[in-house]
């Protein structure tokens, strides 16, 4: 805003100008323009000398887009002489050519004190400059009555164009309502008026910015813009709340695969206070608590890492109710849980079955182990949260066998279930057949016999022991020889191995 300050000498009461634009205002339109926000208040004043000062409190706007330039006088001030015939002459012009003017009142009071007045009307100003011109003509005792007068230089304030989105780093402001003539400067502001660097580009009433820096800080700001016309300023726009975007955190890789509660770091996490919100790559949320201070926080969920399998994970920080672009996916490989195999207290034979529980649910890979981690084949049935495992062949070697269960989900293995021992009954052995009656101490075959390990017994048919000697014979076979020689009568004898 620039003052021109005339003083002069009337030896009686103006004549005023013709009045190109006609456009009166109504006391209606100045109030929806106060109900709007655009009103900016300034009062012309002269001051020198002191015994002919006076001030005028005017409030003007623009309207149509920034061309059309409204004024209106609310109050003034004239330095107490004890007179009251006053004249005071308010005009507004723009650059169209167009001058609204007029005679206020002729019967303005000179004592000092603030007095209503009521007038203004408005005019086409295309290059969105403008005038507001006040005059005072001193009511005096004798000699001709005095005046000052004084042009009072406006500009447009622009206006930044609204964004309902949160801004990407360093997205552009459209600003429009932007002068059209003379050497233009803009200024982007913060609320508080420190300027945001940055570059305006484009050209005429529509100008366009860009932030030097990412927007900052994030969360809710508000922001303004200055234009300066020849040296004049403008009133600051008004103000734009932007939402600013935090900064995008990072979920740090950890060691795979992860089981458990197993806690996640997240970094790039803004300054002051923000809500984190842990989500899977579905978008739903993971319960769970975040710790620690600073640009770095642990999160640890409520509960185990679940479903089992490859899973993906994602972070959002939000700021001032401003969230954050989710953080790039982290893909978990989350262990499905332990299975347990129910353990056998007797001994088994055969093809025994084993059960299974701790299944996890959906699409399981079960493998049974030696507990060398040698694969043993077999079939599983059942469904839910426990199988039954039966193998291809019959459990061997006899004696006690060690053995283990994996379970797959996904493509990622559950350590292996607590290692069970299996008590494997030996094969039943036969004796061959002799031709009769024996006498003496008469071998007998024993067929079956598990070699090298068998440890062979040999009982009456009342299971009394009959001590004797094993040695290997053809074929894989055992002799029997007794110690003494066989009783006669009918003898009926078996033999055991373990």
């Amino acid at each position: 805003m620039e003052n021109e300050t005339d003083t002069g000498s009337e030896d009686s009461r103006e004549v005023l100008e013709d009045v190109s634009s006609t456009n009166t205002l109504a006391a209606a339109e100045y109030e929806r323009a106060v109900l709007s926000g655009t009103v900016y208040p300034t009062t012309l004043t002269f001051v020198d000398p002191p015994y002919f000062s006076a001030s005028l409190k005017v409030e003007y706007w623009w309207a149509g887009d920034g061309t059309v330039l409204y004024g209106y006088a609310r109050q003034y001030r004239a330095a107490n002489n004890g007179r009251s015939s006053g004249d005071i002459t308010f005009a507004v012009r723009g650059t169209s050519g167009q001058n609204w003017e007029r005679l206020l009142t002729d019967r303005a009071v000179q004592d000092g004190e603030w007095h209503d007045i009521d007038g203004g009307g408005g005019v086409s100003s295309p290059q969105r400059l403008g005038e507001l011109y006040f005059k005072f003509i001193f009511d005096v005792n004798n000699g001709p009555d005095p005046s000052q007068s004084m042009t009072v230089k406006i500009v447009n304030p622009p206006t930044i164009t609204p964004i309902a989105e949160p801004l990407e780093w360093r997205q552009d402001l459209t600003i429009t309502g932007v002068a059209t003539t003379g050497t233009v400067t803009l200024t982007m502001q913060s609320e508080g008026g420190e300027a945001i660097a940055g570059a305006f580009s484009a050209s005429g009433a529509t100008r366009i910015f860009t932030p030097r820096a990412g927007w900052a800080p994030p969360g809710q700001q508000k922001f303004k813009v200055v234009q300066l016309v020849n040296g004049i300023s403008s009133p600051p726009s008004a103000l734009v709340t932007l939402k600013v975007r935090p900064m995008r955190p990072v979920i740090t890789p950890i060691t795979q695969p992860i089981s458990g509660r197993q806690t996640l770091t997240i970094r790039a996490v803004e300054q002051g206070p923000v809500t984190l919100t842990m989500l899977t790559g579905a978008g739903a949320t993971v319960v769970g608590d975040f710790s620690g201070s600073g640009n770095t926080r642990t999160f640890t969920p409520a509960t185990a890492w679940a479903p089992p399998g490859e899973q993906t994970f994602k972070v959002v920080q939000t700021v001032g109710g401003v969230p954050s672009d989710p953080s790039e996916l982290v893909t978990l490989k989350v262990k499905p849980p332990k299975p347990t195999i129910t353990p056998i207290s007797q001994s088994i034979e055969g093809r025994h079955a084993l059960t299974i529980t701790g299944i996890a649910a959906g699409t399981v890979t079960l493998t049974m182990l030696t507990d060398a981690g040698a694969t043993v084949a077999g079939t599983y049935t059942g469904n839910g949260t426990s199988r039954t495992f039966t193998p291809t062949a019959v459990w061997t070697p006899p004696g006690e066998k060690r053995v283990k269960v994996v379970q797959t989900v996904g493509g990622v293995p559950s350590d292996p279930s607590d290692v069970v021992t299996l008590k494997v009954k030996p094969p039943k052995p036969a004796i061959i057949p002799v031709t009769q009656p024996v006498e003496g101490r008469h071998a007998l075959t024993i067929t079956g016999a598990q070699m090298g390990v068998a440890d062979l017994t040999m009982l009456t048919g009342a299971g009394v022991r009959i001590d004797g000697t094993y040695s290997s014979a053809s074929g894989g076979n055992y002799t029997f020889t007794p110690t003494e020689a066989w009783p006669p009568g009918e003898q009926t004898v078996k033999v055991v191995q373990t």
